[in-house]
């Protein structure tokens, strides 16, 4: 049966979005690119396949980034979505894009790719309610439940690139020790960058949103009898 749906890009899906605000989905994308091609020296996937996975790990990074930020929202963070854009078109566009990079996917025409897909949507979603329970109860993770958290933020989309490039390739060593030292390193270093905007030199907007950022994780646990970064990071 010959589908009829039409064939939208992710520019149209999200079409309404403000630009400002995401420079940075730039060099990450870059990034991830050189990440995936740097792996394919030893997977060996046809260009094509790659091609196919980066666009779609693009999309999610795009989609979880956005409901981060919307399941986040304070009334500082609540700039980054300007009026004309609205949380009804920001949730339409983050899920969209998801399913987006679902439907370039199945094209692979591979059944090991959608399990792959779901745990990954998955254990982001498990990592957002572990985010928000800290935030609305006021807690504060420690340094070993940091990297574990780290982990699950940035490595799961290294690894599920890997992952996805993985099934293609008759190379079947296990890597996922590697991608998650290098999600947790890559986790870090982002970190050190968001405690300060240097672009705007607003205040930065994940402390805003109440996350742990490591350095501030790291002041908070070594001077615990001192409130005042908790102050902050609870507003």
């Amino acid at each position: 049966m010959t589908s009829h749906t039409p064939d939208w890009d992710l520019k149209q899906m999200l079409m309404g979005l403000p630009e400002q605000g995401y420079e940075d989905d730039i060099l990450s994308s870059e990034l991830r690119k050189q990440f995936t091609e740097a792996f394919n020296k030893w997977l060996d996937v046809p260009e094509e396949i790659l091609q196919t996975i980066t666009e779609a790990v693009d999309m999610v990074h795009q989609a979880t980034s956005l409901i981060e930020n919307l399941e986040h929202r304070t009334s500082q963070e609540s700039k980054m979505i300007p009026s004309e854009c609205g949380l009804g078109t920001s949730i339409h566009s983050a899920n969209s894009s998801l399913l987006l990079a679902l439907q370039k996917l199945l094209r692979l025409d591979n059944s090991t790719v959608v399990q792959v897909y779901t745990d990954c949507l998955l254990e982001t979603h498990r990592r957002y309610s572990v985010d928000m329970y800290l935030r609305d109860s006021q807690d504060f993770p420690d340094e070993k439940e940091y990297r574990r958290m780290a982990t699950s933020e940035a490595g799961k989309q290294f690894e599920l690139t890997v992952k996805l490039v993985q099934i293609f390739s008759i190379n079947k060593k296990n890597f996922q020790p590697l991608v998650q030292t290098f999600g947790l390193y890559y986790q870090i270093h982002q970190d050190y960058l968001k405690i300060f905007d240097k672009k705007s030199g607003r205040f930065p907007m994940d402390v805003a949103k109440g996350k742990f950022l490591y350095p501030l994780l790291h002041a908070i646990l070594s001077e615990k009898d001192n409130n005042e970064m908790l102050s902050i990071l609870f507003l």
